[in-house]
């Protein structure tokens, strides 16, 4: 067994910065799997993006880590192998997702102004063995709205002001990007 103080010399800090395939937007709340290669006994660790989409975690070891991002929003990517180096400090890495499928658009009033609202997505890809897909997004000032990372699919599309559903619409997906407009009235 090594003594503390060695451990803690040899300590790193990994800094993985997820992005959007293309776009290079941050992607906050994408989840990030870490294992060490070998794997040995070590189940994998599952970490959280935060706002900014970055995943910090410290105190790991020299040697081979595999990190794996997903994302409900994205399709799923690959196993990334790191070596992190033996050596202190902060080791950075940025991992890209493809950002899939999108449905964006705009919710107006009957004159044709923006209006600023919730926006919720429910649907269910039609690949096999997909689970249900529900998610919610603001417009931005201009009554924008882009939700990505979706499979191909049906999906249902409602604006909400103040907690009331105001809108629905449904969207099918079959690729690229589909777009919208809630009119409300």
């Amino acid at each position: 067994e090594m003594p503390l103080d060695l451990v803690l010399k040899q300590a790193i800090t990994l800094r993985i910065h997820v992005r959007e395939l293309g776009s290079g937007n941050d992607v906050p709340g994408a989840a990030v799997t870490l294992r060490p290669k070998p794997i040995y006994n070590t189940p994998p660790r599952r970490y959280i993006a935060d706002a900014r989409g970055i995943v910090e975690v410290q105190g790991l070891m020299p040697g081979a880590w595999e990190v794996l991002p997903a994302n409900v929003m994205h399709l799923t990517a690959e196993w990334t192998l790191l070596e992190l180096a033996d050596q202190r400090g902060v080791f950075e890495h940025t991992l890209s997702l493809d950002p899939g499928l999108a449905i964006a658009g705009r919710v107006e009033d009957a004159e044709g102004q923006s209006i600023r609202a919730a926006i919720s997505l429910s649907g269910r890809p039609s690949r096999e063995g997909a689970r249900q897909i529900n998610r919610r997004v603001d417009t931005d000032a201009s009554g924008y709205f882009r939700i990505t990372g979706l499979d191909p699919g049906r999906y249902t599309v409602m604006a909400f002001i103040d907690g009331t559903r105001r809108r629905a619409t449904s969207a099918s997906l079959t690729g690229g990007e589909t777009d919208v407009v809630l009119v409300l009235k």
